[in-house]
């Protein structure tokens, strides 16, 4: 190996420690995102089924409903959460490792196709923005989805049309949505480089690698609903990582057919900017911007690194201390300060929120949900009372279904609420009078004025009697409820 691709190897190995520091630097605030708790509930319901089941028990009980999310990932981290048995330390965990594993899985791939300092050059394109280290960290599975990406690629681009529709099958068990951008991508792919026409055979086999699952989903698609999100009304994006991944875009296309993939992906998840605007340019539909970037920036700056010798750690020609120092200063200014631009509350620019500022200092913490924060000081007595005094197969209500699918992974009760409103929701008023424990946040009056007098009053008119009573909750027993869980 020469000097120069041992010290681009470095450096790219430099990024992603620097990367796993800040990531694992806020392992108490983690889980950040909500989604991680309905992830450990498939988990401890499949360990409690002792398989895989395709029945969700574990939520809208006693009844439950179809489970619908795809298993992959959830078998996958089966083991880990049966070795390590606290379930937060399991979320805490994925959180960490996504990011690092996804920029080693680009790293190893772009090695490959375009070389060590291309891999290395792309590492850094993906620090102009912390976009995606912030998606890794609360999307769990669309980050495997992302590794899966990345393989898909890698097969491709060694003709392994199997391979590649395996692994494109694979994302269709890992991910409700990406599959449906990764199989239109190799059909594009086919149609517009003749070379590549193989990727519509990775198309075809990827299609029956998922279609046993989705042949489930189908079957329950009449429980479906069509939810807007809140982050359909919200953008972002950091014009210098776009920018880069458009002008990489160009290159695809005239003249680095082995980058074509990307340019189809971001073809192909167009169609779906007016649904998920945030996603495209903010989460998942980053990485193949970030590929794109990537070639980008090794294009543009061969011609100095070829000719004048540069290195990432400095050069072999003597007297290019100028040009040494200005390359270094205006990447150092776009890694820590470049601009974010985005649209909530209104049109602003964020200064200072990137990659290299999210690994040294972590992920700010008004990044997520703050109400998924874990706080065991305040919900260790909530949680052992309802440890000591309910049955296994007792059920829990809580009124705001993703605080109650929390408690359920930290008690290991059915909730007779639901997580996900995509699959629709039982009314409260019925969903409560299955439970045999209520879990009730208190509010303060000036948030919500009817909350506290509403638990109260339910409390006298059903006969509830509180089990513990702590600054933020009560615990109420229902002795009316009869209905228990039925795991199948």
């Amino acid at each position: 190996m020469t000097a120069t691709k041992s010290a681009w190897r470095w450096a790219a190995g430099l990024v992603i420690a620097l990367v796993t520091r800040g990531l694992a630097a806020g392992w108490e605030t983690y889980p950040r995102f909500l989604d991680s708790y309905y992830h450990l509930a498939v988990i401890q319901g499949f360990q409690q089924a002792g398989g895989v089941t395709l029945h969700a028990f574990w939520e809208s009980a006693p009844a439950g409903r179809a489970h619908l999310y795809p298993p992959l990932f959830h078998l996958l981290w089966w083991p880990v959460a049966a070795v390590v048995r606290d379930p937060i330390t399991v979320a805490r965990l994925w959180s960490v490792a996504g990011g690092p594993l996804l920029l080693l899985m680009i790293v190893w791939a772009v090695r490959r196709v375009a070389g060590t300092r291309a891999a290395a050059l792309t590492v850094l394109a993906a620090l102009l923005s912390s976009h995606l280290l912030f998606s890794t960290l609360i999307h769990p599975t669309a980050t495997l989805a992302l590794l899966e990406i990345v393989g898909v690629w890698m097969a491709l681009e060694r003709r392994q049309a199997l391979v590649a529709g395996i692994l494109a099958g694979l994302i269709g068990w890992t991910h409700p949505g990406l599959p449906w951008i990764v199989l239109p991508a190799l059909l594009l792919l086919g149609a517009m480089d003749r070379a590549r026409r193989h990727a519509w055979a990775a198309a075809g086999i990827g299609l029956l690698v998922m279609a046993p699952w989705w042949l489930h989903i189908a079957r329950h698609a009449a429980a479906l609903r069509a939810i807007h999100q809140p982050e359909g009304r919200s953008l972002e994006f950091a014009p210098v990582l776009l920018g880069l991944g458009l002008w990489g875009a160009t290159i695809a296309w005239r003249r680095a057919p082995a980058y074509r993939f990307w340019l189809a992906l971001v073809a192909a998840a167009l169609p779906w900017a007016a649904l998920y605007p945030y996603r495209l340019f903010s989460g998942q539909g980053l990485l193949p911007i970030i590929l794109l970037a990537g070639l980008a920036l090794d294009e543009g700056v061969r011609p100095l690194l070829v000719k004048r010798g540069l290195t990432p750690f400095g050069s072999k020609v003597p007297g290019q201390r100028v040009s040494r120092l200005s390359l270094f200063g205006a990447s150092l200014i776009l890694l820590v300060a470049g601009p974010v631009v985005m649209n909530h509350p209104r049109w602003h620019v964020r200064w200072g929120e990137t990659g290299v500022t999210a690994a040294l200092g972590g992920i700010p913490l008004d990044r997520g949900h703050l109400e998924s924060l874990y706080d065991a000081r305040q919900f260790a007595p909530l949680v052992a009372a309802l440890r000591r005094e309910a049955r296994p197969n007792d059920l829990l209500f809580c009124y705001y279904p993703h605080m109650g699918g929390l408690f359920s992974v930290l008690t290991g009760l059915s909730t007779t609420t639901s997580m996900f409103a995509e699959a629709g929701r039982r009314p409260w008023q019925e969903a409560l009078a299955d439970a045999q424990w209520v879990l009730w946040f208190k509010m303060p009056a000036q948030v919500d004025s009817e909350n506290d007098a509403t638990a109260q009053r339910l409390a006298g008119e059903r006969g509830w009697r509180v089990m513990e009573e702590t600054p933020i909750a009560w615990v109420f027993e229902q002795p009316s409820a009869t209905a228990r869980r039925r795991i199948r």
